[in-house]
């Protein structure tokens, strides 16, 4: 019984964190724009990618040439 106790308490936690941050307008999910710094122009990307370091099949230099292209 202890045990869900503290899952649940942890459970509400995570809830109320996530609903404060959603209040303040930190919590940026996808969609939501986030503005330009003044002098400076916000872009998104995502730098994500597979190569043969980690489970992919490709050196890095085949996605730079891929990004290039």
């Amino acid at each position: 019984m202890e045990t869900y106790l503290k899952k649940l308490a942890l459970l509400c936690t995570l809830v109320l964190v996530y609903i404060s941050l959603q209040a303040q307008g930190i919590y940026a999910p996808k969609g939501r724009q986030i503005p330009d710094i003044p002098g400076y122009y916000t872009i998104k990307c995502d730098l994500h990618m597979h190569t043969v370091f980690s489970d992919g099949k490709v050196w890095p230099t085949v996605r730079v040439d891929a990004a290039i292209r």
